[in-house]
């Protein structure tokens, strides 16, 4: 390793800035990598059964990208964030039709899993998308009020039970267009009851962006469920 080199978040070798594609201070995305990572073809998900009208994925929740998510979620390095968000800015240069949203609404933490944690780990995408786009941030408009069990082990049945009533939304969501906002999208069942805590408010339209989302022949599988 040589002095001042910067590690890759994805495949973990050394590189001088100059090959990166996007660097923070210790940490790089080179440009292997980036090319990789920005020539995926990522699906919009349809939610079935609505209120989610549609889900917009960043990219995919691959083996790579989610060693980078769990090492951002429970290093407290800054770097991913940035380097995330610089990641988020450029995908979401290809959407062009969530002008028309009213809110941005960060899908909320229990009280007890944001002190363990520090943070918000959605936080960035919601901040890159309030700035893209313009739409400003009510993260007051949902409420997480039940701490849940981690959904990482569950099957998918139980993923659903696990979440069910851990959402309150505000009356002022009524009428208006949301844009939920998440890291990650396996199963869908965190997200879809979020969605419907909303609509039950009387929310207009919901549709969601999140960083990753599994691969559509691996949105059940276990391995890749929320961490």
């Amino acid at each position: 390793m040589k002095i001042f080199s910067k590690r890759c978040i994805f495949c973990d070798e050394y590189y001088e800035k100059n090959d990166c594609a996007h660097y923070s201070r210790f940490l790089c995305i080179c440009r292997e990598c980036g090319q990789l990572l920005y020539n995926q073809d990522v699906h919009h998900i349809i939610d079935t059964p609505p209120p989610l009208s549609r889900v917009i994925p960043i990219t995919y929740y691959t083996e790579t990208m989610r060693h980078a998510i769990k090492q951002f979620k429970f290093s407290g390095n800054s770097g991913y964030k940035e380097l995330f968000s610089a990641i988020a800015e450029k995908q979401l240069n290809k959407i062009w039709d969530l002008f028309q949203y009213d809110a941005i609404v960060t899908l909320p933490l229990s009280d007890r899993r944001l002190n363990e944690r520090g943070y918000n780990q959605s936080s960035f995408l919601a901040e890159t998308a309030e700035k893209f786009f313009g739409i400003s941030r009510h993260d007051e408009y949902l409420t997480r009020i039940l701490h849940t069990m981690r959904q990482s082990g569950l099957s998918h049945y139980e993923r659903i039970i696990n979440i069910q009533g851990a959402y309150t939304a505000s009356d002022a969501v009524k009428g208006k267009n949301i844009l939920l906002v998440d890291d990650i999208y396996t199963s869908g069942s965190t997200m879809h009851e979020a969605a419907l805590t909303l609509k039950n408010a009387v929310a207009n339209s919901i549709m969601a962006i999140v960083f990753a989302a599994a691969p559509p022949q691996k949105r059940t599988d276990s391995r890749y469920v929320d961490i």
